[in-house]
This record gives C-alpha cells, structure tokens and sequence, in this order.
C-alpha cells in the first residue's frame, strides 16, 4: 500500500507553477470545450449575445434573439449589425409574430406573455402563467404556449388569460405543427419528442432527448436541440434519430431561414451559429 507523505515531504509548487494551475482553474469552460463536430459547414453568424435561445426570423432576413440573461430582445440584420430593440423583460425565453407584425414573448421570470408592438411598447398579453418557455400561432391563428411544468399546453385566442389545450406533458420545451394536423411537442423532463394528434392522443416519437426548441427543415425532418450533450438532432420517420453536430456549448431553439439553412442559439458560447447543407 502506498504511504501519505507527510507534509513536510510532499513537494512544493513555485509561485509561478502555482499562480498557473490557479488561472488554468478559473479559465472559463469555453476553453477547453471540445470542438464541435457536424456533418455540415457551420459558421458564426452572431457573437457577444447575452445567453441567446428563441430564434425569430422577419420577413426582411433579420433575426430576432431572445437574450435571457440580458433580459432583452436582439436584432441581428443580414449583414451581421447587433441591434438590442426591446429591453425589460425577465427570462425571455422564446419570440412570435403575428399577421400585423406584432412581437409576443414568453416573458419566463414574469410568468406571462408579453406583447411588444411595432412601435416597441411592451404589455402584457397574457398573465398568471408556470415559467411558459416555447410559442407560436398555429394554423388557426391561436397563440399555442408552452409551460416547463407538468401540465397541458395553453391556448390564448386574445388578450387574458390562455386555457389549457390538450393532454398533460412532461416539462413542454418546444412545439411545431405538423402539415397535415397535429403538432410535434418537446417533452423535456420525459426526455422524449412526441405527437399530439388532433384527437387529443400523445404518443412518443422519439425518445432519449432531452430537447429544446423544434424546427422542421425543407426534408420535412424535425430538427431539435439538447443542450445538456451539446448536440443538434436530426429526426427522421419511424423514430430514427441523427446527430447533426455535436461539442456545442448549450445548443437551444434551431431555426431555418427562408433559404432553408439551419440556425441554432449556441446560449454557452453566446452566439448563433448557421449550418449549411441539405435539411
């Protein structure tokens, strides 16, 4: 057995050696993050963003970016400007548009969804809600929202107070609707992506997940994001799933733009990055 060495034995670190190790502790994690690899080129398309989620593209090619830790919403036009347009929120997790160009944010430390109008007031669309994280319209024009708790999707078809919509989900963190009816939902504490059809049913899709965010690519496969592995999944029928990229730092809430490249908020590293290929 090997013997402790007393103290007065052990060797010592120089000044220098130890003042190294010391900052070699301290260096941020993006440091020694693995690189990332995917199947596709992947370039940066916005840097500096204050943990970055919930991608919005306008119909002029901007980008609009939920910022959650600076409380803000960023622009970032199609040659590259960083422009913050909204500011005081709390938490905001993820962006729509209207048909009027109207802004709705799931405003997570306020428990609501926010309304920004295009002249960049902020109110408060709906209230009372449990950490709502993910929205958009559905076909129907009804604002669908989803809570990270244990419960149903909510619907507002107004200002107030939305309804639950739909069967309970394990910790909701994404929605998209399918073609022909139906909508796709991120079921992150199951660690599963599912489907609810249009008779109420949920039915597992995928499994083994733990997903934020869904975008579906020209394919018609469903794209998703696990932060905690650092991987963007590709999902095809029957279940099948493929590692897209992988060594990300925090990927969240991809995103295709009109020509049909992939985004996705690297919240980690505090950026946006875009891959290019077929999807």
């Amino acid at each position: 057995m090997a013997e402790r060495l007393a103290r007065w034995d052990r060797p010592r670190l120089g000044a220098v050696t130890f003042r190294l190790l010391l900052a070699l502790l301290l260096a941020p994690a993006a440091l020694f993050a693995a690189p990332v690899k995917s199947l596709y080129p992947m370039e940066v398309v916005a840097e500096g963003l204050r943990e970055p989620r919930g991608l919005l593209f306008l119909p002029d090619g901007s980008l609009l970016v939920a910022e959650q830790a600076g409380n803000t919403i960023a622009r970032v036009a199609p040659e590259g400007t960083l422009t913050r347009i909204v500011a005081g929120l709390s938490w905001p997790h993820d962006i729509a548009r209207d048909g009027a160009g109207a802004l709705y944010v799931a405003d997570t430390g306020k428990g609501r969804v926010a309304l920004v109008s295009p002249d960049g007031a902020v109110s408060t669309y709906v209230a009372g809600l449990t950490a709502p994280v993910d929205l958009d319209f559905d076909p129907a024009g009804r604002l669908i929202i989803c809570e990270y708790i244990r419960g149903p999707l909510k619907v507002a078809e107004g200002p107030g107070n939305a309804k639950p919509f739909g069967p309970v989900l394990d910790g909701g963190h994404g929605l998209l609707f399918e073609p022909g009816g139906g909508i796709v939902v991120v079921e992150n504490l199951g660690e599963r992506i599912s489907r609810l059809a249009g008779d109420g049913q949920l039915e597992p899709a995928w499994r083994d997940i733990r997903g934020v965010g869904l975008a579906r690519g020209l394919s018609g496969d469903v794209y998703v994001a696990e932060p905690a592995a650092g991987r963007v999944w590709r999902l095809k029928p029957g279940g099948v799933e493929v590692v897209v990229a992988e060594g990300l730092a925090g990927p969240r809430d991809p995103a295709f733009d009109p020509a049909g490249r992939l985004y996705v908020a690297e919240t980690g590293a505090g950026r946006v990055v875009r891959f290019t290929g077929a999807f």
